[in-house]
């Protein structure tokens, strides 16, 4: 539903740009008129802007519970419960085995880190929401009226918007540079140490609903916690010997067929990563021209950043092509799974 709100919302913007559908009721102020009058100026919204305006409420609504619950619900519980588990572990530790030692080490810091980064994209998705809130103002010409900061507040609004994408674009590169680590391990062969791989169906106690790993911490009920990181020790070591045992487990037919269908789906997502990363790339630097433009609106003033053009003509440039990439991300998220998860076809040797 947010895809499709989405994919309307900022294409009813592109149409508005564009100045498409000029005759049409969607410019008569008259037509919204008939159904609500609105006090001056709310009086010269269109059809047209009443309709950006609901699907930015609808974003702001979203994007405000979205943040919240990744927040909330999902990350900060992560990050509690893998900094309690670890700190744990580390003065449980009763393991010999430096190998296994080494893994968990591993294992937590990188639950730990990527907790971190779900608060941080927590906070720019709620911040982002309520930012939206006076764009949804600015859709009904409330901040004509110099309500919450009117214009001002607009461009501040923006500003933190501009902000949150910066910060989402960070982690946007960072996505493709795992997906395309995950096809260049596959492809040079360096996974012989990846238990996940080797044992696809393995799932640590943590990690498991019915074993209530929070609930032990918050209870601090030492006896299940102890029972359970032995026991999770012990299944890893068994494990790495079978791996090491096994030394041609990679070649094994069904692990490498799970390997060479991780290695082919991580390649698609790490070509739409780069595709979202670039088109919201083009979105932050078009909004950033819009916000440029207000703090510098002699045309000779940055000239440069504004590619040359006239300030009203970079800014209508800037906004229009925010705009128009944030229309085509939607197509992308929509259809992208149907081609992530396509099966690849099987070489001509491997059917024979």
């Amino acid at each position: 539903m947010d895809t499709l709100v989405q994919l309307l919302r900022n294409g009813l913007c592109c149409i508005k740009d564009l100045n498409l559908y000029p005759g049409s009721k969607l410019y008569d102020i008259a037509t919204t008129a008939s159904y609500y009058k609105f006090a001056s100026p709310l009086d010269e919204t269109t059809p047209l802007d009443l309709l950006i305006a609901i699907c930015q409420l609808y974003a702001v609504i979203s994007l405000i519970i979205s943040g919240y619950h990744i927040l909330i619900n999902e990350s900060f519980p992560q990050w509690m419960k893998y900094n309690h588990l670890y700190d744990y572990y580390i003065n449980f530790n009763k393991s010999n085995d430096e190998k296994v030692k080494s893994y968990l080490d591993k294992y937590f810091q990188q639950q730990i880190s990527l907790a971190k980064r779900n608060i941080v994209c927590g906070v720019c998705v709620l911040s982002t929401g309520i930012a939206f809130f006076w764009l949804f103002l600015s859709s009904l010409h409330v901040t004509q009226t110099g309500f919450l900061g009117g214009v001002p507040g607009l461009i501040h609004a923006l500003e933190v918007t501009e902000v949150a994408l910066f910060v989402l674009l960070y982690y946007m590169y960072l996505d493709v540079l795992e997906k395309r680590s995950i096809v260049s391990k596959v492809k040079t062969g360096s996974y012989k140490d990846e238990i996940e791989w080797y044992d696809p169906d393995w799932q640590p106690f943590w990690k498991d609903p019915s074993c209530a790993c929070a609930t032990h911490l918050k209870e601090r009920n030492t006896t299940e916690l102890d029972k359970n990181l032995q026991n999770e020790i012990q299944t890893i070591s068994k494990i790495m010997k079978q791996m090491e045992k096994d030394e041609n487990w990679t070649k094994t037919t069904h692990i490498s067929d799970y390997v060479e269908n991780l290695s082919h789906q991580s390649k698609k997502e790490s070509y739409c990563n780069l595709i979202y990363f670039i088109l919201n790339l083009l979105a932050f630097l078009g909004y950033g021209l819009c916000v440029l433009c207000y703090y510098y609106p002699n045309s000779d003033d940055l000239s440069s950043l504004k590619f040359g053009f006239e300030t009203h003509d970079a800014d209508w440039w800037g906004n229009f092509v925010g705009d128009f990439c944030w229309t085509i991300e939607p197509f992308v998220i929509a259809f992208s799974p149907l081609w992530i998860y396509s099966k690849k076809k099987a070489s001509k040797a491997k059917m024979e």
